[in-house]
């Protein structure tokens, strides 16, 4: 497996993995399959260039992308302490076989050089008791809930709010 961020050159892959990863789970995300879709490929190869804020980090076996997670740190300088895990998905053959934690990993790793970040924040579906345990075994710890976060078809979900704190201890 390897990770690497992705660029706009990717585009392609990463709109079919976004796609179907909005289709599959559609309580894990803002934005639905049917917004997505309708959107032109130099929209969605915008999100992946170097100027965005977020990161798209992305795991590739055989030249396939299986795994991505977006990650950042906020811009806006009153928040500019804090940072982001956001669109984590693995494709359903791959689930179970470390891909999420080593994108995980990644991204954390590469959120820490970055000085100055105190504290990474992160929604997830209430519901999705594995991704919930994935973040809390990389230390992550829920700070509240928002209740009918999301309503898909009528149905609504809450998220839990996590967050990772990178500050020394007692400051």
């Amino acid at each position: 497996m390897i990770l690497r961020r992705l660029t706009p050159d990717d585009v392609v892959a990463y709109r079919s993995i976004r796609l179907q990863a909005l289709a599959e789970y559609p309580a894990a995300f803002l934005s639905s399959a049917e917004e997505e879709s309708a959107e032109q490929l130099e929209w969605h190869a915008k999100r992946l260039a170097e100027t965005n804020e977020t990161v798209m980090l992305g795991a590739f076996v055989d030249q396939a992308l299986i795994g991505m997670v977006g990650y950042g740190r906020n811009a806006r300088r009153k928040v500019r302490h804090t940072g982001f895990i956001r669109a984590m998905f693995v494709t359903s053959e791959w689930q179970g076989r470390g891909i999420g934690t080593a994108l995980l990993k990644q991204a954390l790793a590469e959120l820490r050089q970055r000085d100055g970040l105190r504290q990474i924040y992160l929604e997830v579906v209430a519901g999705n008791v594995a991704a919930v345990e994935l973040y809390k075994r990389l230390g992550f710890v829920p700070y509240g809930l928002q209740p009918d976060a999301l309503c898909i078809d009528g149905v609504f979900q809450d998220d839990m709010l996590m967050h990772l704190s990178l500050a020394p201890t007692g400051t």
